[in-house]
């Protein structure tokens, strides 16, 4: 009989196990696919962006009714921002804290593009801060992909990251994705670097806030990798404790 409950046990453990498993693929796929999504509605915002832009080119200004369209487009994309904000919020509570941060700076381009269609700007740091938003959206997703890949890889067991909570997606996937966004961060600071003086005095206010945001995106992601270090350091200590025992 005590042989009976013990197999009881562990197959309710494994059972459990399973469960939690699928609830976690199913949140992976769900928000996978609301990525994509956000993708499909962010390239149609860029897209009418880059119509109403080239119409104001061409003939000097928007008329009143494109004006009307354009503040329409800043409302598509406040709603846009507030959906992927929605979506950060089921991370809650899940160790993935470097696509919280990506989700976060989303959020932020978003919010600056509707800012800007709302008074009318399309030109070239509108249209920027758009493509920004659709790289790390497809950073995001690929991620994901490489999380897959690498759960198949392990045949669906996902160990190996140490005591506590497991993340939802693993650290090894968060660290190549936050090289991506470091890469991408990098590439727009030398872009200002060769586009204006060193003493900025021909940059506009909003370019002058635009370089101040990614100086405080470096920050930040610096604060992350500082926080991911001090944990692998922290279990590598536990293992050799463990291994000495």
């Amino acid at each position: 009989a005590l042989e009976d409950l013990k197999k009881a046990e562990e197959d309710l453990k494994e059972a459990l196990e399973e469960l939690k498993r699928q609830a976690e693929e199913e949140l992976l796929l769900q928000l996978e696919n609301e990525l994509k999504k956000a993708i499909e509605r962010q390239e149609a915002i860029l897209k009418e962006t880059k119509r109403l832009d080239k119409i104001a080119q061409d003939r000097g200004a928007l008329d009143r009714n494109q004006q009307r369209e354009c503040r329409e487009v800043s409302e598509l994309q406040t709603r846009l921002a507030s959906f992927m904000d929605e979506l950060k919020k089921k991370l809650e509570g899940e160790n993935v804290e470097i696509y919280r941060y990506a989700i976060e700076s989303v959020v932020d381009d978003m919010k600056e593009s509707a800012d800007s269609l709302e008074g009318l700007k399309t030109g070239n740091r509108t249209q920027e801060v758009q493509q920004d938003s659709l790289r790390k959206l497809q950073m995001l997703v690929e991620a994901f992909n490489l999380k897959r890949k690498q759960s198949q890889q392990q045949g669906g067991g996902g160990q190996g990251q140490g005591g506590g909570k497991q993340p939802l997606v693993p650290d090894i996937v968060q660290l190549n994705l936050m090289k991506k966004i470091q890469e991408n961060l990098f590439n727009k600071t030398q872009e200002f670097e060769r586009r204006y003086n060193k003493d900025r005095e021909d940059m506009t206010e909003s370019e002058k806030a635009a370089l101040r945001r990614l100086s405080e995106e470096q920050g930040r992601l610096g604060t992350i990798l500082k926080r991911f270090i001090e944990k692998f350091e922290k279990q590598k200590q536990e293992r050799e404790k463990e291994e000495k025992e």
